[in-house]
């Protein structure tokens, strides 16, 4: 399982849609397997979703998306 948090000043983003970075989190057999940072490398809400799916990420998790976006990602 691949977990991505989106992350804003080196905290947790308050609103995904405005995230520089996610912190990516692999989960195996329960336990933490790897963790890395990786640059979103658009602004734009269609890229950004393009790339929580070819980073193949399973859950979200932020303290706020917008309905667009939202919208998008369960799409």
């Amino acid at each position: 399982m691949k977990i991505a948090i989106p992350v804003y000043n080196d905290s947790v983003s308050n609103v995904f849609d405005f995230a520089h970075r996610l912190l990516l989190v692999e989960i195996e057999n329960g336990k933490e397997a790897n963790r890395s940072e990786i640059a979103l490398e658009s602004q734009l809400l269609p890229q950004r979703v393009g790339q929580l799916k070819s980073l193949e990420v399973d859950v979200l998790v932020c303290g706020a998306i917008s309905r667009v976006l939202a919208n998008m990602v369960t799409a």
